[in-house]
């Protein structure tokens, strides 16, 4: 007799209700559904967490080994720059994105350069000095070089290529001492062009301290830094 009427109620249920009542409660419930959306930003919150300590753990080893070469490579051994390299790569997939597109602004610290060549890494025969880079708008930087009351300015000017490259002409070189100019020489803005082959720009968190950190082949490894 029980189970008879249990049996009707049942009917009564599907007839008069439209309900299945052997479906499990369905995932669109508010309750499941916003159970189901918190588990998930959960879970998304944590990546993000994992990710941005990852990147902040790779650009200190990059910057800390960076320091120790100081800013001109080409003095390191091959296998110290064989590492910053491999360093660098390392840290390519946590990078903002669009990169090359991300705007420069204000002065710009040079941490390491590979390069040959001696101005952009701050070497003027035996003396090395101290190299920043100042973005005085979306086109026009200067290259910075001090000895003391000595500087040595390369002005030039920057077009995007694509996402992750910029490319870049020289067009005037300035010499000032005490802040007395001695020589303004211009050249052909495009006579010899370089590329900024963009590998990371994100800001880091680095022994507390929080940067704009920039990392490039020019075409070799060229790292910036910049408080914020």
């Amino acid at each position: 007799m029980i189970v008879k009427y249990m049996m009707r109620g049942l009917m009564v249920a599907v007839i008069f209700r439209g309900v299945n009542p052997f479906r499990a409660p369905a995932a669109g419930y508010p309750f499941i559904r916003r159970t189901l959306t918190t588990r998930k930003q959960s879970l998304v919150d944590n990546q993000l967490k994992d990710s941005v300590t990852e990147r902040n753990r790779l650009a200190t080893e990059l910057l800390t080994a960076a320091r120790q070469v100081g800013q001109v490579g080409k003095r390191a051994p091959l296998e110290e720059r064989q590492k910053l390299d491999q360093l660098a790569l390392q840290l390519q997939p946590f990078s903002d994105p669009q990169p090359a597109r991300i705007p420069f602004t204000g002065t710009h610290s040079l941490v390491y350069s590979g390069s040959d060549s001696g101005p952009t890494s701050g070497l003027i025969g035996p003396f090395v000095g101290k190299v920043t880079q100042v973005f005085h708008n979306e086109t026009v930087y200067q290259n910075r070089v001090r000895f003391g009351p000595l500087q040595v300015s390369i002005f030039g000017r920057r077009q995007p290529l694509s996402d992750t490259e910029i490319q870049v002409g020289f067009y005037r070189t300035q010499i000032h001492m005490w802040d007395k100019l001695l020589v303004d020489r211009h050249v052909d803005l495009w006579r010899n062009p370089g590329s900024w082959q963009h590998i990371f720009v994100g800001q880091v968190e680095v022994d507390g301290e929080s940067l704009l950190l920039r990392v490039m082949n020019t075409p070799k490894l060229f790292i910036l830094q910049q408080p914020i």
